[in-house]
């Protein structure tokens, strides 16, 4: 599995979503494009999510923290994705017609449609 993280600054009008982070292990630092992301404002309320290795039904990669619409049979919704008990998760947890409880179970079915940071609106649809 690849494993890649982003990262939620919540500062300025909207904040950031910073893609593409790896650790430098010399310096013991997060870093994207060469920038210290230790250093930025808003670090310390800063959110690091972590790729599942998964990717939704278009491709997209399915990140913590994603807003997943799902369809299954007559069954429809959305949640999002959390990572608990060693496991990425849909945070509803259970989908009663389809018993799944794993993104690895429903990726196939959903679609990344945002995430709680920039659209938390979705979830109160």
């Amino acid at each position: 599995m690849e494993i890649k993280f982003r990262i939620w600054y919540p500062y300025g009008y909207k904040g950031e979503m910073v893609n593409d982070v790896w650790m430098d292990l010399e310096r013991g630092e997060l870093m994207a494009d060469n920038d210290c992301l230790c250093e930025r404002e808003g670090h310390s309320a800063a959110v690091v999510m972590q790729f599942t290795g998964l990717h939704d039904k278009n491709g997209k990669d399915i990140y913590e923290g994603d807003i997943l619409k799902y369809k299954f049979s007559v069954l429809g919704g959305m949640d999002e994705v959390i990572f608990t008990d060693g496991m990425f998760r849909l945070k509803d947890d259970y989908i009663p017609e389809a018993g799944f409880r794993t993104v690895s179970n429903v990726a196939n079915y959903c679609e990344v449609i945002g995430n709680i940071h920039d659209n938390p609106e979705l979830l109160n649809q």
